[in-house]
């Protein structure tokens, strides 16, 4: 999982709360909107990224690598079944 997919399902859920507590606010609905069209511009930025990335077979657009081994306890750097 790459930071370009977290951040996309993170607006994307917020859309989702913006468009259904604009049903009785119609200024928020206009803002989940907006937060609609941010989240589709993240999606076609992906799928270019990946495609470009798939393409020449090494990674010319990024997307935010996640470390995951950072996220381990120290004691537990030994053990792979974590992962």
């Amino acid at each position: 999982m790459n930071v370009a997919l977290q951040m996309l399902f993170l607006f994307l859920s917020v859309t989702f709360f913006l468009l259904s507590a604009g049903e009785t606010h119609p200024m928020v609905n206009r803002v989940g909107g907006w937060f609609g069209v941010f989240v589709a511009a993240i999606a076609y930025y992906m799928a270019f990224a990946e495609l470009t990335n798939e393409c020449y077979r090494k990674k010319i657009m990024p997307l935010g690598q996640m470390n995951y081994r950072s996220a381990l306890p120290e004691n537990n750097e030994d053990r792979e079944d974590i992962i």
